[in-house]
């Protein structure tokens, strides 16, 4: 029992709880903020999908950034 509570004093203390106010607010700026960007990409999907040509920008825009990533993971796993 005695060597039990020696190696209890120099456990970690646990870290302080925040109060119920704070999480209740940081809960709410998260579910805000994932809702906004939830109906954001909704509207610009809604957006592409009504007009033909920003689409084919888009697909082209992607395209490059994806063919530019593999040409760079390419050229890092050549040095490796």
């Amino acid at each position: 029992m005695l060597r039990a509570l020696e190696t209890r004093k120099f456990l970690p203390a646990s870290p302080p709880r925040a109060p119920p106010h704070q999480i209740a607010i940081s809960v709410s700026v998260s579910v805000s903020v994932n809702a906004l960007i939830a109906l954001t990409a909704g509207s610009i999907a809604l957006f592409l999908g009504t007009r033909p040509t920003w689409l084919l920008v888009q697909r082209w825009l992607m395209g490059t950034v994806l063919a530019g990533l593999a040409v760079k993971m390419a050229f890092e796993a050549k040095r490796a």
